[in-house]
């Protein structure tokens, strides 16, 4: 059976028999430096979703305040009453959803 390589850490025969040889020191050593890098990875996972999440929100608004605009626009032009204005902020909602 093939090992998985898409870890971020891979534990091969050398560094195992290295490990396996440390005294308290440099298994505390050892450990604290695969905590830490895990946590470095974590937060810059976090960051990164956080930053899209962010984005994702500001596209929305800005998105709903130009709808908004278009039919303040469309409200204004003759021959389009309430009915239609409520036809045209569907669709524009519709495909608001989409995003």
């Amino acid at each position: 059976m093939a090992k998985i390589r898409d870890k971020a850490y891979v534990l091969n025969r050398e560094k195992y028999k290295a490990i396996k040889k440390y005294d308290h020191q440099q298994m505390e050593d050892f450990c604290t430096s695969i905590y830490e890098s895990g946590y470095r990875t974590g937060y810059e996972t976090g960051c990164k979703a956080a930053a899209e999440t962010i984005s994702k929100n500001i596209v929305s608004n800005i998105r709903i305040d130009t709808i908004n605009e278009v039919l303040q626009a469309a409200a204004q032009v003759k021959g389009i009453g309430p009915k239609k204005l409520e036809e045209i902020s569907a669709i524009l909602e519709a495909g608001h959803e989409k995003i």
